[in-house]
């Protein structure tokens, strides 16, 4: 992910724990999580202060999970990549990858797999864990999911919708020498499955994705979940 992608979900990551945090402040004049988010927000205005800002949001990105009482710890990523099919839309899987990384306080865990046929036809499907960045941490990830879009075009579409009742969001390019899709879903505010297409038909994406078990990510909803006293 390139710095200005980065950037922009941080700065997505701030907004959205800046409302969070006014709306579960208190009247203590003692400084704290929204706080130290102004403080960031300030700073990430200053090139020269970035790193020390995105330290110092991720601090307070971490005080107001905490301050919820509850952690999250993410599913081993090797859970995740197990549930990686061996073949998807008449693809053979060509490799499976996994990482668990920390970054501002918070962990995430994440598995991708890589299908490709003869000839050009690939799929690319990731399953991240948002651990304790679940909720508003995924609309950071996922912007979409506080919209709604419905967009065509000559040779396309992107819109918004449901998958056995999940947020998702497709998108679409077609011509005769290029055929590019995405389709994203959000399972449990906790999960991001999202299917990239290259040399595809839509319904062969939308195929793939129907073929994830999605249902049994659902059940992995509380996995890691620990409420405190």
């Amino acid at each position: 992910m390139n710095g200005a992608v980065t950037r922009v979900r941080l700065v997505g990551a701030l907004a959205i724990a800046l409302a969070g945090a006014t709306a579960c402040g208190g009247g203590s004049d003692k400084p704290g999580p929204l706080d130290q988010l102004n403080a960031a927000k300030e700073a990430l205005g200053n090139a020269k202060n970035t790193a020390s800002a995105y330290k110092e949001m991720g601090d307070a990105l971490a005080q107001i999970a905490a301050d919820s009482n509850v952690t999250v710890d993410p599913v081993d990523f090797r859970a995740l990549r197990d549930l990686l099919p061996a073949t998807l839309a008449g693809l053979p899987r060509a490799e499976a990858t996994g990482e668990k990384t920390g970054a501002m306080g918070m962990t995430i865990s994440k598995a991708e797999g890589e299908y490709r046929g003869e000839g050009g036809p690939s799929l690319n499907v990731t399953i991240t864990d948002m651990g304790a960045l679940r909720g508003m941490g995924m609309i950071s990830m996922a912007a979409w999911t506080m919209a709604q879009v419905d967009k065509e075009t000559a040779d396309g579409f992107e819109r918004t919708t449901k998958y056995d009742g999940h947020p998702a969001y497709e998108k679409f390019s077609g011509t005769e020498s290029n055929r590019n899709g995405n389709i994203q879903v959000v399972v449990a505010s906790r999960f991001l499955v999202e299917v990239d297409g290259n040399g595809m038909d839509f319904k062969d994406i939308k195929s793939a994705m129907e073929s994830l078990p999605i249902k049994k990510l659902e059940g992995m909803k509380d996995e890691g979940v620990t409420h405190g006293g």
